[in-house]
């Protein structure tokens, strides 16, 4: 769909601002903790629907902790409804040397990012372009630890995940 044109002094409908102006956000509210696991499922809090046949422009913002470095750390990936287009970058530390390094990924294809000890909180940046096709549905954030461990690997408060729509 493209981008409305408006006329000047034209009154726009609440859809037309909603739909255009107001960028959708989910910030966790609370740290999430998981353990033992190595398949990455969608954060309960850092998720939203998004309308069939749009574009968005997407961006996480995510603070992580975990257990030792190589011990357990962490995967992410971003999950999109079926016949969605686009690409993902992500931004993470590396797990060998915990330096910073850029990827390019598919949508629900999980990468990893190295932890450094329950006491440091690490950065996570991921930027996304998406377009749906005619499936509608959820924009989520999935992770898990990278290597099982008994150490919670967690998402922190604050986090954030946020679409504008961009046609």
């Amino acid at each position: 769909m493209a981008i409305p044109v408006w006329a000047v002094g034209q009154v726009l409908a609440a859809a037309d601002v909603n739909n255009w102006f107001i960028p959708i956000a989910a910030v966790k509210p609370a740290d999430t903790g998981r353990n033992t696991n190595i398949v990455p499922s969608n954060d309960p809090d850092l998720q939203f629907q998004v309308a069939a046949n749009a574009s968005y422009d997407l961006t996480a913002v995510v603070q992580y902790k975990g257990g030792t470095n190589g011990a357990s750390d962490a995967q992410f990936q971003i999950n999109v409804p079926g016949s969605t287009t686009g690409f993902v970058l992500a931004y993470r530390l590396t797990i060998s040397g915990l330096t910073l390094s850029a990827l390019a990924v598919a949508f629900g294809t999980a990468f990893n990012a190295g932890t450094n000890g329950t006491g440091n909180n690490l950065p996570l940046l991921i930027k996304a372009s998406l377009s749906t096709a005619g499936t509608a549905g959820t924009v989520a954030l999935a992770w898990s630890q990278n290597t099982s461990s008994g150490t919670n690997t967690t998402v922190m408060a604050g986090s954030v995940l946020t679409v504008q729509r961009i046609g």
